[in-house]
């Protein structure tokens, strides 16, 4: 009887780890060969499981490309956090808010950005302008990230000493997103460290963006 009782369980756990393994090979995989290149029998085979829990875990190859998509997106929420919310607690002003973020953001990227990295989400970025289901499942995610640093620049004073419109922390929110992703890359690609105060120095500076009529 205890055994029947903790079979299920068993059974959760090694899903979980199935997942992960299949997580991990698909993204060392994609980053190697691409989209186009790579095969559910060779990703299987890489996590030492079959193409048949491929697709018990994740139904298809676009739903194996998805979860790949959200736990990348995730990694990266982990390592991005937006400063927290304008507050008596937190007065920074709009540009010392975006250098902080700026130094974090590259921080971070010693841990969270690499060649393969970048690789992998370039290759699922062009499979997902490619495909509708996709799309619909990535835009949200990265739609989300950018709200929260919205939300987070939203009130803090402008380098004219007014408080920062809703309206205009979006706009300056896709910005800083924008460059300093862009930064990333060049880094990654070049191979050539970009120093930390640049992240800092450009998201600062966004500070001055110019609010639309």
């Amino acid at each position: 009887m205890g055994a029947t009782r903790e079979q299920p369980g068993r059974r959760a756990t090694t899903k979980a780890r199935n997942r992960r393994r299949l997580l991990d090979a698909a993204a060392d995989h994609l980053a190697q060969h691409g989209t186009t290149g790579s095969l559910l029998e060779d990703i299987a085979a890489q996590a030492d499981l079959t193409k048949g829990a491929i697709y018990s875990i994740f139904k298809s190859k676009n739903g194996l490309l998805a979860a790949v998509m959200a736990d990348l997106v995730e990694q990266g929420a982990d390592a991005f956090q937006p400063p927290t919310p304008h507050s008596a607690a937190d007065d920074r002003d709009l540009a010392t808010a975006l250098r902080d973020y700026g130094q974090q953001y590259g921080t971070a990227l010693g841990s969270h950005m690499s060649r393969a990295t970048l690789l992998l989400e370039l290759e699922l970025a062009l499979y997902a302008f490619r495909s509708e289901e996709l799309t619909r499942e990535f835009a949200p995610r990265a739609q989300t990230r950018t709200d929260a640093l919205a939300a987070a620049l939203t009130g803090r004073r402008r380098p004219d000493g007014t408080p920062c419109t809703p309206e205009h922390a979006h706009a300056i929110a896709v910005a800083v997103i924008s460059a300093l992703q862009g930064l990333a890359q060049h880094g990654a690609l070049t191979t050539l460290p970009v120093p930390l105060d640049l992240f800092a120095d450009v998201a600062a500076a966004l500070a001055t963006l110019p609010e639309s009529p």
